[in-house]
């Protein structure tokens, strides 16, 4: 299995976390980081690195909910907005 680490940074106190690009079919990403722009910019370029659009991924996995802080996730649908279509749906999915 071929997975690739894209580090993403966060305000938090933590520090940067990963999220990881499974490079095999079903194309899969896990978990999509914090809701910020320079996340969004990280997560992109790191997609961009493994030749990998938005379109391409069959899969989103989030591993956690963070309840304390509604839309702490990056929207996937955000990433492109060539890829609206594909992830229309996720935005209004509710992850408990």
């Amino acid at each position: 299995m071929h997975i690739i680490p894209i580090s993403l940074p966060t305000p938090f106190y933590v520090g940067p976390v990963n999220v990881y690009l499974i490079a095999e079919e079903p194309l899969t990403l896990i978990d999509t980081g914090p809701k910020t722009k320079e996340a969004m910019t990280a997560l992109k370029e790191g997609l961009r690195k493994a030749r990998v659009r938005v379109s391409d991924l069959k899969r989103i996995v989030l591993t956690h909910a963070v309840q304390r802080r509604p839309g702490a996730h990056v929207v996937p649908a955000e990433v492109s907005r060539d890829d609206h279509d594909f992830l229309a749906a996720l935005q209004d999915a509710n992850v408990h």
